[in-house]
């Protein structure tokens, strides 16, 4: 389906919905404040900070890593991730085509390190991507082509308003790995 919305709605929403969980002031946040290193997140507050934005979006978030579904696609997580080396440049170049958009990683992060340097602009990332790319063809109801943010702030079809939820996003992000996997790292393997 095709939708209207924006980039810069889903980054005010994600931002908003971080300062509610944070209990700071929106203004507060920016697009590059990393989430734990920065703004001191916890986890429980992702825990709630997840569960609001699939609650406000009508959707659902990943609940493995990028790095995780590449190594059980490409069989070689090693190419993306060594235990003990870290995260690898093809791991960031991966990262960087994930829902996420990683831009800011280096060689030999550690899981830890990249969790704790997650932007508010990679959750942001994470969401329009779902909400953009990984919607049905169609609505489920009527077959009309076009969702359309509803008053409440979920996509609903244009023609019937029925609510559209996208793909999960286990299988979104399964989806998008493998389609840049094969168009590139695994062809060079």
């Amino acid at each position: 389906m095709k939708t209207s919305i924006t980039h810069a709605y889903v980054l005010t929403e994600v931002t908003s919905t971080l300062a509610d969980v944070l209990g700071v002031e929106a203004e507060d946040i920016s697009q590059s404040s990393e989430m734990v290193n920065d703004l001191g997140a916890e986890s429980l507050d992702f825990v709630e900070f997840n569960a609001n934005l699939e609650k406000k979006f009508n959707l659902s978030l990943p609940k493995k890593g990028a790095l995780f579904q590449a190594g059980k696609i490409s069989g070689n997580l090693e190419q993306f991730y060594g235990v003990k080396t870290g995260l690898t440049p093809d791991g960031i170049d991966l990262l960087s085509h994930s829902l996420s958009r990683y831009a800011h990683l280096q060689p030999g992060m550690m899981i830890g390190d990249i969790f704790n340097a997650t932007q508010v602009i990679n959750i942001a990332n994470l969401c329009y991507s779902l909400l953009t790319h990984y919607l049905p063809s169609a609505c489920p109801e009527c077959g009309h082509s076009h969702a359309k943010l509803s008053p409440i702030g979920k996509l609903q079809c244009e023609n019937c308003s029925v609510l559209i939820r996208p793909l999960q996003g286990d299988e979104a992000e399964e989806k998008g790995l493998r389609s840049y996997l094969d168009a590139s790292v695994l062809e060079v393997a």
